[in-house]
């Protein structure tokens, strides 16, 4: 415990404070936190696993997770506030509770915050306590996988993150505190001015995930601020809510977090190369890299401004593409129709690679955001109707991630004999509106495409099968109409973006049907990095008003008591689809609920779409 003492004083050569319990702060001011202390163990309690999803069992390994409380509040509190999520995430995740330190003297919280008199500067006073009591947390309570913290506790979960890659810049083994992955709920950067320091070039520090959690309405700590300690990561996962100060873990949020954790345990447990998340970090080698995440950066009237992407275009979509198959080699022109006997041409394709792999979306991009999943061979020959084809897949997230729902859609498709493509698109957490974010799909279709021969499969069979807002993002490139050219795009010019089918799941596939602002969980608002979008503008972008004769056909499905999007948006979208002579399939299940994803296990009735699908898609070529 010395030993380690005495790297940390190395690391930060703070000066020597007093340790005593210092006088209770406004509570109410967010910018006054509290002070940790020693840690003993018995004021720490573990959530273990109780019933895994779906019946299966809990998984045979656990990630170990450090929680760390708010101000004035304590292991106990925290254990409330999580509430039903430590259920949700207990087939992989075991939850530990720990007191801050200074609890034993009667004093609240990690530190307190202090103005220096001379400069002006702010001291947490009480970090040493903290600091110390943490490093015994972790030698004699660890090993930890990683650290969920609240309100002050997500500035404590900065702070250590800092310290794990403090000051050689990269996360590091040798660190002190030793972990893998950060969650911080409506958190802000460390104000100390020696703490502060540690997020110097801080982008190219914080390289391990991180899921970071808070909301529009947060009256404690604003969402500008909690965007700034999220933007201090290199490829963060955001959710960001309607609500206020408080952990979100229900409707779309539940699914981001049980995702975010399923991937750092794949991380952990699998090592196949990919858990979901962005995977440029070297805590976890076989991370997969993942998109450019970048908070929504709010200003004070609440209007969040589009911050350009590197790579902002992706051509138009095809105005005069017609269903049939796409020519990789050859421009935008009219396409041949499909051929049953493709597979024995002499541009047939060849055998395709088995396993996984990941792709750069575009040339300039640092990390892969395009994840591959191969079907094998007997997944092939068991499923004749999938032969040759591609599925583009876009999970949902109100635009606000990529990593919604549709989580397990990739490997469902690859074992049912697709070449399954999972893309991170543009969306609010890497600060990409409209278009940039419809020219990430677009150019997700052509980069499938212009794999045609190497994966084996036909370039007039790729398809996209998006949920949610990955609906939405599917529907459009599926539309198209009006989308304005990417001088980026090498592609552009040479292969189509338009897919041959569109799967739509529970999609918003309206952005005038009930809206206001924030509805659909804020897709629209999201989508375009503002809530003052003209109505023009939202018809322009409203799939089910822009379907025409060149559409692909349409395998659309949602649940009737979907209370977040209304299925009207699925049956009107049909109803277009019809009206111009569109091949579409609608089913409306009664059972089931927004973010279901693929269902499987579910006993909901909803959970035969994936069956009913693959029928009609061998239904379609006969």
């Amino acid at each position: 415990m010395k030993s380690m003492q005495n790297r940390l004083h190395r690391v930060l050569r703070n000066d020597k404070r007093s340790t005593s319990p210092s006088p209770t702060p406004d509570p109410h001011n967010p910018h006054h936190h509290a002070t940790p202390h020693d840690m003993h163990p018995h004021h720490s309690t573990a959530v273990t696993p109780h019933s895994p999803p779906n019946g299966t069992g809990p998984a045979p390994h656990r990630l170990r997770i450090l929680c760390l409380h708010g101000y004035h509040g304590s292991a106990s509190t925290m254990r409330s506030q999580v509430g039903s999520l430590s259920s949700t995430l207990a087939p992989y995740a075991d939850l530990v509770f720990v007191d801050a330190p200074s609890l034993a003297y009667g004093d609240f919280g990690w530190w307190h915050a202090r103005t220096e008199g001379n400069t002006g500067g702010i001291t947490y006073q009480g970090w040493e306590r903290t600091r110390d009591g943490l490093m015994q947390v972790f030698e004699k309570q660890g090993p930890f996988d990683g650290i969920l913290g609240f309100s002050q506790g997500a500035i404590l979960a900065g702070v250590l993150c800092g310290l794990n890659a403090y000051p050689e810049g990269t996360p590091d083994r040798s660190a002190i505190f030793k972990f893998d992955f950060a969650i911080m709920v409506g958190g802000f950067v460390a104000r100390d001015s020696k703490l502060s320091r540690m997020y110097d070039h801080h982008r190219e520090r914080y390289s391990l995930p991180s899921l970071h959690v808070y909301g529009r309405s947060d009256g404690i700590v604003s969402p500008h601020a909690s965007a700034e300690l999220s933007d201090m990561f290199k490829n963060p996962t955001t959710i960001v809510h309607d609500g206020g100060h408080v952990i979100a873990s229900q409707g779309f949020t539940k699914n981001i977090w049980l995702q975010f954790i399923k991937d750092q345990w794949a991380a952990k447990f699998e090592h196949n190369g990919y858990n979901g998340h962005d995977n440029h970090h070297s805590r976890t080698p076989s991370h997969d890299s993942g998109h450019h995440h970048h908070p929504t950066t709010p200003t004070p009237n609440g209007v969040a401004f589009p911050v350009p992407h590197a790579h902002a275009a992706n051509g138009a979509h095809d105005a005069h593409a017609h269903h049939g198959a796409h020519d990789p080699h050859a421009a935008h022109g009219a396409h041949a129709p499909h051929d049953p006997h493709a597979a024995h041409a002499p541009h047939a394709p060849h055998p395709r690679p088995t396993g996984t792999t990941q792709l750069l979306l575009w040339p300039g991009d640092k990390s892969p955001r395009m994840r591959v999943y191969f079907p094998s061979a007997d997944h092939t020959k068991h499923h004749p109707s999938s032969s040759g084809w591609a599925l583009v897949i876009f999970r949902g997230g109100a635009y606000s991630t990529p990593r919604g729902s549709g989580g397990d859609a990739a490997r469902w498709a690859a074992d049912k004999g697709f070449v399954a493509v999972e893309v991170d698109y543009g969306t609010a957490a890497s600060r990409s509106y409209w278009p940039q974010n419809v020219h990430d799909g677009m150019r997700a279709v052509r980069v499938v495409r212009s794999k045609a021969a190497e994966w084996g499969i036909h370039s007039d069979r790729v398809g996209v099968l998006g949920f949610s807002a990955g609906g939405h993002m599917a529907a459009t490139l599926a539309v198209g109409g009006n989308i304005p050219a990417s001088p980026h795009d090498d592609l552009a010019p040479i292969i189509s973006a338009r897919p041959d089918i569109a799967i739509l799941a529970y999609g918003v596939l309206s952005f005038v049907d009930e809206y206001h602002p924030g509805a659909y969980l804020s897709t629209v608002d999201n989508f375009f990095g503002t809530r003052n979008v003209p109505d023009s503008l939202r018809e322009q972008r409203s799939p089910d008003l822009q379907v025409k004769h060149d559409t692909p056909p349409i395998f659309a499905w949602t649940v009737r008591n979907d209370h977040i999007v209304p299925y009207t948006h699925t049956t009107r979208f049909a109803d277009a689809c019809k009206k111009a002579g569109i091949p579409v399939e609608l089913r409306v299940y009664k059972q089931g609920y927004h973010g279901v994803g693929m269902a499987q296990g579910t006993g909901f009735d909803c959970e035969k779409w994936g069956t009913e699908f693959l029928a009609w898609l061998g239904a379609l070529h006969k």
